[in-house]
């Protein structure tokens, strides 16, 4: 009888081995079909689960959590190169946030600036032949193969139409719009999963960020924000948007004149064409501020790899006058903006009050300041006020700790944290859904003016677009007032300048002003959170 129940035994697991192995089969095949989308979620899914786990249980002390904090920003770079499409963005906006995440998190993921993987050139032939039915052959004269770019969802291939102009032709991976309905479903579980293990509110800006990710797809609606950016920047000789050859744009092709530049973030590009640093981003928070506190149509993707300098020859009486006096022809910057799928409009009546919001900053005007707060749902000022201007805002001076917590201390600060969170929105549903993307845009610029050394005062530029764009007009003592602050902030920027020129020349290696602000912001962030954003403060 044993043999009996030893057979019977075999017989069940060899059906179970089956069974799983056919179940496993179902799944690979469901993978495949899905182009990987069930295995690259996955991949999410235990990422989230190990960082959450890593943070929770990790050793008090500094070289612990800098160990955490390294082996988590590999994993996310291996996850976000891995999984490829949105993900890509997701590390990219990661690596930007500089002002509040371990220096680490920007050294490691700073890498998915660069270059992405680019498909076949079959995918490309199968794109245009449902967006046009033909060959790209058969539309342009010529057609490069290899791509020059490649992006987290598009790659840009170089090709001259029947006149021989040159153009650049943006294409759609085919996989990422098979995959993004799938990535977008983890991303909502994703958010939901941080926001009951955290218990902080977070699932509310879901539908508004995937709206305008889906948007990013449909390279038509890239094509009007691009001439409608273009149309907002043309009485600026020193801003290019690429002009859109729209006989051949459709939803997942879209062809522009060529343009050539150094990324905005090469600083010793810029200057070895012979152009001014300083000036150039100047033109670029200007324009973005512009768009910000005026238009209200806000390009809400400035990476480096989308703003591209070029120079541009003067012509006329000045460029032979120049040429006369110094030999050489006079040059001038031009900031080239690419990359127009992700853009919000906002309303007349939001940026009218995020104009009067950044006014009454410098004014000091905390009535102002409590009654916008109070429509938005805002309950801490302060902290909100900061994490907009990305430097510390105190309506009332005060000293911050910087001592060191023990982890009792620590568990303490966690505990507060929850609830100071939760505490700064009195209602998510009155907050401006605008403030995320106009916070994204902001923050990319804060990033790259802090690449290039900080060449300019950022707040000054703002403060002055913000008070430009407000349709309310200040009283007169009220106005010198402010003018006063932009004053007094732009004589304490020369100062630091000054200071940072002397030091170099000593042979020290300086701290510009954004890395000024960006320890301030994360000091205040520890005083506001209760817990401390850089690994040297713990411990």
């Amino acid at each position: 009888m044993a043999w009996r129940s030893r057979l019977g035994l075999q017989s069940r697991l060899g059906r179970l081995g089956v069974s799983s192995a056919a179940a496993l089969g179902c799944v690979a095949l469901v993978d495949y079909l899905l182009d990987q989308s069930l295995s690259r979620n996955a991949r999410a899914v235990a990422l989230a689960a190990q960082i959450t786990l890593a943070y929770k249980f990790c050793e008090d002390t500094p070289a612990a959590l800098q160990e955490v904090h390294r082996q988590t920003a590999t994993n996310l770079l291996h996850v976000c190169q891995s999984n490829g499409g949105l993900y890509i963005k997701l590390g990219q906006g990661i690596a930007s946030m500089n002002h509040i995440l371990p220096e680490v998190y920007t050294e490691i993921l700073s890498v998915l600036q660069d270059k992405a993987k680019a498909v076949p050139f079959s995918d490309v032939e199968k794109i245009f032949f449902r967006d046009f039915g033909v060959h790209p052959d058969r539309l342009f004269a010529e057609f490069e193969r290899t791509p020059v770019a490649s992006a987290s969802i598009a790659q840009v291939h170089v090709a001259r139409l029947k006149d021989g102009t040159k153009v650049a032709v943006k294409v759609i991976k085919p996989h990422v719009i098979r995959q993004t309905p799938w990535d977008i479903l983890c991303y909502k579980f994703l958010v939901l999963f941080f926001e009951k293990v955290f218990d902080l509110p977070m699932y509310w800006t879901t539908d508004y960020t995937t709206k305008h990710l889906r948007m990013e797809l449909d390279f038509e609606n890239e094509a009007r924000n691009a001439t409608r950016c273009a149309a907002g920047v043309a009485l600026r000789s020193d801003v290019v948007v690429p002009a859109v050859v729209w006989p051949l744009s459709r939803k997942g092709v879209m062809t522009t004149e060529w343009v050539d530049g150094v990324k905005i973030t090469d600083a010793k590009a810029i200057q070895a064409m012979g152009l001014d640093v300083k000036a150039v981003t100047k033109t670029m928070v200007e324009v973005f501020a512009d768009q910000i506190f005026s238009t209200g149509f806000v390009h809400c993707d400035p990476h480096p790899g989308n703003l591209l300098v070029r120079p541009m020859p003067m012509s006329g009486s000045v460029s032979a006058f120049w040429e006369k006096c110094w030999g050489r022809p006079a040059i001038r910057h031009q900031l080239c903006i690419l990359d127009h799928g992700l853009y919000i409009t906002e309303p007349p009546k939001f940026r009218q009050q995020y104009c009067e919001f950044w006014r009454a900053l410098f004014l000091r005007d905390f009535e102002r300041l409590g009654l916008i707060c109070a429509e938005w749902g805002v309950r801490d000022v302060d902290f909100f006020a900061s994490l907009q201007l990305f430097r510390p805002f105190n309506r009332e001076t005060r000293r911050s700790a910087s001592s060191s917590v023990t982890r009792a201390e620590a568990r303490d600060f966690q505990r507060q944290a929850k609830e100071r969170v939760r505490g700064l929105l009195t209602s998510t549903s009155l907050v401006p859904l605008e403030l995320i993307f106009v916070g994204r845009s902001m923050n990319l610029i804060r990033f790259n003016n802090k690449v290039l050394g900080s060449p300019v005062n950022r707040l000054a530029l703002f403060a002055s677009s913000a008070a430009k764009g407000a349709a309310t007009r200040l009283p007169g003592a009220t106005q010198a007032f402010f003018q006063l602050q932009l004053a007094l902030l732009s004589l304490s920027f020369i100062l630091w300048q000054l200071w940072l020129d002397c030091k170099t020349a000593m042979g020290y290696q300086p701290r510009t002003i954004e890395d000024a602000l960006e320890d301030m912001e994360k000091q205040t962030l520890q005083d506001k959170l209760g817990f401390a954003v850089r690994e040297k403060n713990l411990g």
